[in-house]
């Protein structure tokens, strides 16, 4: 039901129709596969939910991440304390994961870059590689009508440069179609 994933299906396929699918995991599942009806051929849903319902043999195709590029951020844990709370501080940097930081700082990025919100049809997804940042991006016009993608890599100290570089290919490419 997202435009982020409408967006994604249209450049994959577009003869398909994307619809609302509304529900919870158990429930848009049942409409998909016990609905007598026939009136959902697929759905695309998180794997983690799937698995965490125990139901990894109705997925029927894992869609990667450079085409099906998830929202920025998406899957990952944050944890905010007070700034002047040195002791929990302290604990807290204990188990940051350097790499995770660096990966979602740069997707972050690219969100404020474009200006984009929770429910805006966009996409960005980076990945640490040693001293090396990659980053699929996407974005679309709210009807869909516009939508860009694009990749690239720079070296980690450039992650947030990246992101804009990127921000700014995709907004240029939407604006003027």
């Amino acid at each position: 039901s997202s435009l982020r994933r409408r967006a994604q299906l249209l450049l994959a396929r577009a003869d398909l129709v994307a619809v609302e699918l509304r529900g919870n995991v158990d429930t848009r599942l049942a409409k998909v596969l016990d609905d007598p009806a026939g009136s959902y051929d697929a759905a695309i849903l998180a794997v983690a939910g799937i698995e965490r319902m125990g139901w990894s043999e109705r997925i029927g195709e894992y869609l990667d991440v450079e085409r099906f590029t998830p929202a920025p951020g998406q899957g990952a844990l944050g944890v905010d304390c007070r700034a002047d709370d040195q002791p929990i501080r302290a604990l807290l940097a204990t188990i940051a994961d350097p790499i995770a930081s660096a990966e979602v700082e740069a997707e972050r990025a690219f969100l404020r870059a474009v200006g984009g919100g929770c429910r805006s049809p966009l996409a960005a997804y980076a990945r640490v590689d040693g001293d090396l940042i990659e980053m699929w991006a996407m974005f679309a016009n709210e009807e869909l009508s516009r939508i860009a993608v694009t990749h690239d890599e720079a070296d980690l100290e450039d992650a947030l440069t990246l992101a804009e570089r990127l921000a700014e290919t995709l907004l240029e490419r939407v604006e003027r179609g």
